[in-house]
């Protein structure tokens, strides 16, 4: 089995993603940009994340900030939309980085879409799913 790699820019390459160091793949210097910051993304994708060894809080906090980049229509949503939306899509870039996130990291995420969606009808698109999702933790389910 493929092991996952020890650093964030080791990650970034094997999940396909353009990671700045202070200089970008087409030889121009980032930290020019107003855009520049650390645990951001730009509009055009590039992850902004200091290349050091992972642990699992900045595992978790990099791997959202993929799937931000892969995914940028996610920023127009709503905020409980939005979250709910990056964690369906985190499993899939998990997967890919030959990993699992431990469900202690996704209970802020649950509990507040679980909030968020509580007193909206089901009418509201995504809320059902939401509200599902948000309720499970570990493989349970509470009724």
């Amino acid at each position: 089995m493929d092991r996952r790699p020890k650093t964030y820019g080791a990650l970034a390459d094997r999940l396909e993603v353009e990671h700045c160091r202070g200089m970008r793949r087409d030889g121009t210097y980032c930290y020019q940009s107003a855009d520049h910051h650390v645990g951001d993304v730009t509009p055009d994708g590039v992850i902004h994340w200091a290349d050091r060894q992972m642990q699992w809080p900045g595992l978790v906090r990099f791997l959202k900030l993929v799937v931000i980049s892969q995914n940028p229509k996610t920023v127009t949503f709503k905020p409980w939309q939005r979250v709910y939306l990056l964690n369906k899509h985190l499993t899939g870039v998990a997967r890919e980085a030959n990993t699992r996130i431990p469900t202690k990291y996704l209970r802020a995420d649950r509990a507040f879409v679980r909030a968020s969606v509580a007193s909206l009808s089901n009418d509201v698109p995504l809320r059902k799913e939401a509200f599902d999702w948000s309720r499970r933790e570990a493989g349970q389910t509470w009724d």
